[in-house]
Protein backbone atom coordinates (compact mmCIF):
# COMPACT_ATOMS: atom_id res chain seq x y z
CA UNK A 1 0.00 0.00 0.00
CA UNK A 2 1.29 3.54 -0.80
CA UNK A 3 -0.06 6.14 1.17
CA UNK A 4 0.14 9.97 0.67
CA UNK A 5 0.34 11.82 3.98
CA UNK A 6 0.25 15.59 2.42
CA UNK A 7 -0.17 16.70 -0.76
CA UNK A 8 3.18 18.04 -2.20
CA UNK A 9 1.44 20.38 -5.09
CA UNK A 10 -0.93 21.87 -1.87
CA UNK A 11 1.67 22.25 1.26
CA UNK A 12 4.52 23.04 -0.58
CA UNK A 13 7.47 23.31 2.04
CA UNK A 14 5.79 23.56 4.92
CA UNK A 15 7.21 22.31 7.81
CA UNK A 16 5.71 20.20 9.95
CA UNK A 17 6.68 19.37 13.85
CA UNK A 18 6.42 16.16 14.73
CA UNK A 19 5.99 16.56 18.20
CA UNK A 20 2.23 14.55 19.21
CA UNK A 21 1.32 11.48 18.90
CA UNK A 22 1.10 9.72 15.62
CA UNK A 23 -2.13 8.08 16.84
CA UNK A 24 -4.45 9.99 13.80
CA UNK A 25 -1.67 8.69 10.97
CA UNK A 26 -2.46 4.98 12.69
CA UNK A 27 -5.91 5.57 12.72
CA UNK A 28 -5.64 7.03 9.02
CA UNK A 29 -3.56 4.03 7.56
CA UNK A 30 -6.00 1.67 9.17
CA UNK A 31 -9.21 3.36 7.68
CA UNK A 32 -9.75 0.58 4.94
CA UNK A 33 -10.91 -2.25 7.67
CA UNK A 34 -13.51 -0.06 9.01
CA UNK A 35 -17.01 -1.30 8.77
CA UNK A 36 -15.11 -4.92 8.63
CA UNK A 37 -15.75 -7.38 11.01
CA UNK A 38 -11.82 -7.43 11.99
CA UNK A 39 -9.63 -4.71 13.56
CA UNK A 40 -6.48 -3.33 11.62
CA UNK A 41 -3.45 -5.33 11.14
CA UNK A 42 -0.01 -3.71 9.79
CA UNK A 43 2.88 -5.84 9.52
CA UNK A 44 6.91 -5.02 9.03
CA UNK A 45 10.02 -6.92 7.60
CA UNK A 46 9.43 -9.79 10.50
CA UNK A 47 6.06 -9.84 11.25
CA UNK A 48 2.76 -10.23 10.11
CA UNK A 49 -0.64 -8.72 12.43
CA UNK A 50 1.17 -6.14 14.19
CA UNK A 51 -1.85 -4.20 15.96
CA UNK A 52 -2.47 -0.09 15.74
CA UNK A 53 -1.75 0.35 19.26
CA UNK A 54 1.96 -1.66 18.60
CA UNK A 55 2.44 0.81 15.44
CA UNK A 56 1.36 4.04 17.07
CA UNK A 57 3.52 2.79 20.46
CA UNK A 58 6.49 2.09 18.38
CA UNK A 59 6.38 5.12 16.11
CA UNK A 60 5.78 7.65 19.14
CA UNK A 61 8.44 6.02 21.11
CA UNK A 62 11.15 6.19 18.40
CA UNK A 63 12.63 9.70 18.88
CA UNK A 64 15.96 11.11 18.55
CA UNK A 65 18.15 11.13 21.56
CA UNK A 66 20.13 14.10 21.87
CA UNK A 67 23.62 14.52 23.06
CA UNK A 68 23.89 17.73 25.63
Amino acid sequence: MHARIIKPDVHGKAVYENKASCAALVKYLGHEMQGMEQLPEFFNARTDGISSEMVRESIDENVKVTQK
